[in-house]
């Protein structure tokens, strides 16, 4: 299946590899000024939600599933909403804004589901459904980073010590 699929589209298909390696230690004070900086500015409506909503329709009767540019963005979101929500089990962030960014992760996860279902032309919710899941989404987006926003001017420290104390 691989090969089939390379052999019709080689200009889609990643070729190469890349090794990293670690050559030393964290620089764990320029990550926490970095996400500061980067919260301190933080400004997004998260109308990408609203394009992948308004889009829905139109790009089920144009493209393939695999194809459609809303469908394929909110699986991004999806799997970045999950990393997201996997990096904050590691940082000093509290419950609530762990708690949230869970959700929307489920949510969106699900969203990107039954989104790339009604693309497809399977059986499931209607468009104006998950339109509505999309706009919900979007709230809790914005909730949950003034919520990140917040807490970061008020954390002493983003990142825990080490285990190992260094």
């Amino acid at each position: 299946m691989l090969r089939e699929g390379y052999a019709r589209e080689p200009d889609r298909w990643f070729l190469g590899c890349v090794t990293v390696r670690q050559v030393s230690e964290p620089d764990r004070d320029g990550f926490e000024a970095a996400y500061r900086e980067f919260a301190d500015g933080f400004r997004d409506g998260f109308e990408l939600y609203d394009v992948i909503a308004d889009n829905l329709v139109l790009e089920r009767r144009s493209a393939a599933a695999y194809r459609a540019p809303g469908i394929n963005s909110l699986a991004l979101l999806a799997g970045s909403r999950t990393l997201f929500r996997r990096f904050l089990e590691h940082t000093g962030h509290g419950e609530p804004v762990r708690t949230a960014y869970d959700r929307i992760a489920r949510l969106a996860t699900g969203l990107s589901d039954r989104a790339t279902a009604f693309q497809a032309g399977l059986p499931g919710p209607p468009a104006d459904r998950i339109r509505r899941g999309l706009a919900h989404l979007r709230q809790l987006e914005q909730q949950a980073a003034r919520l990140l926003v917040d807490e970061v001017a008020t954390l002493p420290t983003i990142l825990p010590a080490p285990a190992d104390g260094r």
